[in-house]
């Protein structure tokens, strides 16, 4: 991902890495952050840098401090951030969002299956990638603030796992599987 500044953020198996164009920094657990296995990087509208781990949560950087935010359940697959600067979080076990030093979780009971791609369009709308391999759930998903809507193959979906989600300048949604 790249910030605000122009900072390049790197996240891997060896902890996130920021770059600014001549030196690398490389935050670790010794540092604080949750786990050195990073799957995800994002930015805030605050240019606080979020960073969700394989294994042991989300951690937020901001101005040099880096604070570890909860130890959620399950793999965190990514992170990302709506306008209104929220943060969401897709899981093996369900969806968090975290807003105003707030966190909610919405387990399997509200949707099932392995959550993994966040994709947030232009309009404000959460797409989810989802996909359980014990049983059929709903390929994709998408929250616009009010309500769900799921997608599948009976609906002309052609894939049935959906590893990425991009929008281009048009506005239509690319999935990658």
């Amino acid at each position: 991902a790249e910030d605000k500044n122009g900072n390049l953020w790197i996240g891997g198996n060896g902890g996130v890495t920021r770059f600014d164009g001549k030196n690398f920094v490389t935050y670790t657990e010794k540092d604080g952050l949750a786990s050195i296995n990073v799957v995800s990087v994002s930015e805030d509208a605050y240019g606080n840098i979020w960073v969700g781990t394989r294994d042991n949560g989300v951690s937020k950087i901001g101005n040099a401090d880096l604070v570890e935010l909860e130890r959620w359940n399950g793999y965190i697959a990514d992170v990302a951030l709506d306008k209104s600067n929220t943060v969401w979080v897709s899981t093996t076990e369900g969806i968090g969002k975290y807003n105003n030093d707030h966190i909610a979780y919405y387990g399997k009971e509200l949707l099932a299956g392995n959550f993994h791609n966040i994709w947030i369009d232009h309009k404000d709308n959460l797409w989810f990638s989802n996909h359980d391999f014990d049983k059929p759930v709903p390929n994709l998903i998408k929250f616009d603030g009010i309500g769900y809507s799921t997608y599948e193959k009976e609906q002309g979906l052609a894939l049935d796992h959906i590893t990425e989600i991009l929008e281009d300048d048009a506005n239509n949604l690319w999935l990658m599987g």
